[in-house]
């Protein structure tokens, strides 16, 4: 994993990607997260753990809601989603 210059040594890129993910819950914003994979999700942040994230989207087929479980460390984007346009996140 890639050291984020802008936290001390030891601290990485996980810390940057859960203080966006805590963010968006507490500001109940819509957010794109892509994965290391090339998975992408869009929806709110319901929940968090230490090491893993839920992000629960629309699931238009049958008008519920669909919870995925993400893997903090396999975050490799995260994009806010606002009304005139993505603003995105991602490491240097």
């Amino acid at each position: 994993m890639t050291q984020d210059p802008f936290e001390p040594p030891g601290t990485g890129l996980i810390t940057s990607w859960i203080a966006l993910l805590d963010n968006a819950r507490h500001e109940n914003r819509v957010i794109s997260v892509r994965l290391l994979s090339g998975d992408s999700f869009t929806g709110h942040v319901t929940r968090r753990g230490d090491s893993v994230v839920t992000v629960e989207s629309s699931d238009r087929a049958s008008g519920g809601a669909r919870e995925h479980n993400l893997a903090i460390s396999a975050i490799v984007s995260i994009t806010f989603e606002s009304p005139a346009g993505p603003t995105g996140a991602s490491p240097a």
